[in-house]
């Protein structure tokens, strides 16, 4: 499946969204400069898992791997650009969203209303919040985020074992930070959403009179059992 990328002029408000899920050409779009992409493999694991796995939290770990190769080479900008993200979720993949976040698909009497309360995995605002839940722009930036040459997408994997951990920490600006982003995974990856918004409390705190972007991985992994004592 190769797709040529655009994003919508405008932002999708969430009383517009039906209409765009039903007629997304009725709304201005612009291309981005960058080559089609192929998301063959991306459907083909959506494909599967739609067919033999019921538990829908489970979907994102095996997905992260193929979207985000899938997108490789979307610019960080367009990525930030929350226009792309409600284009992609609207108009490029939006049977995904439906599967993977919309209940009781077959029941089409109260399809839209059902569409409509779980309007922010199509939309999002632009900011960490609507990155953390649009449906697509989760994936992309886990697989940015934590992707390492040494362990591949384990990180990324692992963020998506713990809803919490993932919303938890994609909603925060250190996340943006790499080597914080991964130390949190490797630490906090098997604790429970209560002690893992403790820990994150804490180090924003520290994050105030310490400065994390020259800490590397290790230092940073070292601080995080450290606000775990």
């Amino acid at each position: 499946m190769e797709l040529v990328l655009n994003r919508f002029a405008n932002r999708i408000a969430k009383d517009d969204l039906l209409r765009a899920l039903d007629q997304p050409d009725s709304f201005d779009q612009e291309i981005l400069d960058m080559a089609p992409v192929d998301l063959t493999d991306f459907e083909e694991v959506r494909t599967n898992l739609v067919a033999s796995v019921s538990q829908r939290s489970k979907w994102d770990r095996e997905l992260v791997e193929p979207f985000h190769q899938a997108l490789v080479d979307l610019p960080e900008a367009d990525a930030l650009d929350m226009r792309f993200w409600h284009w992609i979720c609207i108009a490029g993949l939006p049977e995904y969203v439906k599967h993977r976040w919309v209940p009781n698909l077959s029941d089409e009497t109260s399809l839209p209303d059902r569409v409509l309360s779980h309007h922010d995995r199509f939309l999002g605002g632009a900011n960490l919040r609507g990155i953390a839940h649009n449906a697509c722009a989760r994936l992309w930036w886990a697989g940015h985020t934590l992707f390492d040459n040494t362990n591949g997408y384990k990180l990324a994997r692992k963020a998506f074992e713990s809803q919490d951990l993932f919303t938890s920490l994609f909603e925060r600006e250190l996340v943006l930070h790499r080597p914080f982003a991964r130390a949190c995974v490797a630490e906090l990856g098997d604790l429970a959403g209560d002690r893992i918004k403790q820990v994150l409390k804490r180090t924003n705190q520290w994050a105030t009179t310490m400065v994390f972007d020259t800490m590397d991985e290790d230092r940073l992994q070292g601080l995080i059992r450290e606000a775990l004592e």
